[in-house]
């Protein structure tokens, strides 16, 4: 089957074909009809005589929405639900953390233990750090192993060598505060 190289207007055509694909966006698939004139009509104006078979050229509705003029993968109401889901999902983390956090700050008859000022700077450096990253999107792309606690990282992705350019550049802005503590000593 042929490939087509894509309706890409010229300069002098822009106008007209960005009106028509914006007519053609806000199609639904129940009206395929007017969605095929119009994408007939954007071929016409590009001067396309047919697809890449020689054949009518026909658009394609998305699969979530049922508009045309983009697939699943660029809707966007796709794309904003998913961002949605994301962010109320990293609430819903920090707020579990937090809880664990303070169960783990409380004792047993609920009253605060004594409290670690050293320690407690360096958690709220390393949650800010966190909260930053995630922002960002840095992440590994290629998790090498999980176990049950946690997933390590395989160190050679894209997105663990954004991590560690981040730490350097972060680190540089905010320094680390120190983790020695009675509570807390990281090693």
């Amino acid at each position: 089957m042929g490939r087509s190289n894509g309706y890409r207007p010229t300069k002098a055509q822009k106008k007209v074909v960005d009106e028509l694909r914006l007519r053609l966006g806000q199609t639904r698939k129940d009206d395929w009809q007017k969605a095929r004139c119009l994408m007939q009509e954007i071929a016409i104006n590009l001067g396309v005589r047919g697809g890449p078979m020689g054949g009518q050229v026909n658009p394609r509705a998305c699969k979530y929405c049922h508009y045309y003029g983009h697939t699943k993968q660029w809707c966007p109401k796709r794309v904003a639900m998913e961002k949605e889901r994301e962010e109320k999902e990293l609430d819903e983390l920090l707020q579990e953390a937090r809880a664990e956090m303070q169960a783990y700050l409380l004792g047993s008859n609920g009253k605060v233990i004594k409290s670690d000022p050293v320690w407690d700077k360096w958690l709220a450096w390393a949650e800010r750090r966190e909260c930053e990253a995630d922002k960002r999107e840095l992440h590994c792309h290629t998790v090498v192993a999980t176990c049950a606690s946690e997933s390590v990282p395989c160190g050679l992705c894209e997105g663990c060598r954004g991590w560690v350019r981040f730490c350097e550049e972060y680190e540089r802005v905010d320094p680390e505060p120190p983790r020695t503590s009675e509570r807390g000593a990281c090693t």
